[in-house]
């Protein structure tokens, strides 16, 4: 692999790789379906490919100095059957500022002065597919809006995995995703590596795994 960042892809390594925190079970004779909102630099599609043999694999990431990583890093470990959009996920197609920091932590933000990038209405995408073994969700705040726009467009995903963010100074939402999960029939585990000694000194910030799924 060939990376921007070599602090935030040794935490990918360990998260993906070593603690295999995107496993899920998969008992069908058909190849796995699954989406990945916000690839980086690809590890986790390296994952899929060596775990779920012939899984068809559609994948997002919108940062285009990262973007070309990801393509650059699936040609050297020759992965194949990525459908790769240089695109954000988000609640309708367009174009939205995206707010480029260089490695994982890129996210819209239509206050940055970043690159303009298109937008794909993920709840359409899924709709045009039956079932969808595993979604895959990291991305940087804009899941605060996007789940509630999936509603029951939910119903054909089996596993769910989310990264929710807290940023301060914005509405939080874990209250409104954990709504919307359970009502669409999931069932959730919540995890953070967040460890604060003062929790009411330390910022107004944090983040957390949300792990879903559907009962068969």
């Amino acid at each position: 692999f060939i990376v921007p960042d070599a602090l935030s892809f040794f935490w990918q390594y360990h998260e993906i790789m070593v603690r295999r925190a995107y496993a899920f079970p998969h008992t069908s004779k058909q190849a796995p379906v699954i989406f990945d909102c916000g690839s980086n630099v690809g590890l986790s599609l390296c994952f899929y490919h060596d775990n779920y043999p012939g899984a068809q694999i559609t994948a997002f990431e919108p940062d285009p100095k990262v973007a070309a990583y990801l393509e650059g890093n699936l040609e050297r470990n020759g992965i194949t059957g990525v459908t790769l959009h240089r695109a954000a996920t988000w609640i309708s197609e367009g174009t939205l500022r995206f707010a480029s920091e260089g490695a994982d932590g890129g996210r819209l933000d239509e206050n940055a002065g970043g690159v303009e990038v298109p937008t794909v209405n993920l709840r359409t995408l899924l709709e045009q597919v039956p079932h969808i073994d595993f979604l895959k969700m990291d991305i940087e705040g804009a899941e605060a809006e996007l789940v509630p726009h999936l509603g029951d467009s939910l119903q054909r995903i089996r596993h769910l995995f989310i990264e929710y963010h807290s940023y301060a100074g914005q509405k939080q939402a874990l209250h409104a995703i954990l709504d919307v999960l359970e009502s669409q029939g999931f069932r959730y585990y919540i995890e953070t590596d967040v460890k604060r000694k003062n929790p009411f000194l330390a910022p107004p910030e944090f983040q957390c795994n949300i792990f879903a799924s559907r009962e068969a």
